[in-house]
């Protein structure tokens, strides 16, 4: 990496760890603000859409829904080991996504095709 000229992190936090070893490395940030005032995502709205609470934790993926990415074991070990305050919303489509939607009628989980 120390080679290439134009090194960017995906994330503040991988960035941390390698600015000690790559001194020209950048990031850009992978998260959104909740806080923040934006336009496109009334997140106050979707917590009450999907009965989350402020306080609560919202775990997200996006991405496709296939049998590679085991979308379908995660929703299962998310059902079986998460805590009453915790939640996951899950975007993405492909051949999983029929199965991903039988997870989302707990209130916990929460399957959206896109």
């Amino acid at each position: 990496l120390k080679k290439i000229d134009n090194v960017i992190c995906c994330s503040k936090s991988s960035y941390e760890v390698l600015k000690k070893y790559v001194e020209k490395a950048q990031y850009i940030r992978n998260g959104i603000d909740s806080d923040s005032n934006n336009d496109d995502v009334n997140f106050n709205e979707l917590r009450q859409k999907l009965n989350i609470n402020k306080d609560d934790v919202v775990y997200l993926y996006a991405g496709k829904l296939s049998t590679r990415k085991n979308v379908v074991h995660l929703l299962q070990q998310f059902k079986e080991f998460s805590n009453s305050n915790e939640h996951i919303i899950v975007l993405g489509d492909g051949e999983k996504l029929e199965e991903c939607k039988t997870y989302s009628n707990n209130n916990k989980a929460y399957c959206m095709g896109i």
